[in-house]
């Protein structure tokens, strides 16, 4: 799934997701955007905020490698 995609599984605004990530608003712009590029521990620190909603869920947890869509700058 791709982050949009979890987002919106877990009904949180792009605010709400940078807010669990501990990242701003504009990393999630950037992480969102296709002809963005953003390093591994960038996608890493968004993997570990949906894990916060879906753990809240009782849903696996998932690894930045799990989400779809993402183009690395590293």
């Amino acid at each position: 799934m791709t982050i949009e995609e979890y987002r919106i599984m877990l009904g949180w605004s792009k605010q709400q997701l940078a807010d669990a990530a501990g990242v701003d608003i504009v990393t999630i712009y950037n992480a969102l955007d296709p002809n963005k590029r953003i390093y591994k521990a960038t996608a890493s620190k968004i993997a570990m905020g949906i894990n916060k909603g879906l753990k809240d869920r009782q849903m696996p947890e998932i690894k930045y490698t799990d989400l779809d869509g993402l183009q690395f700058a590293d």
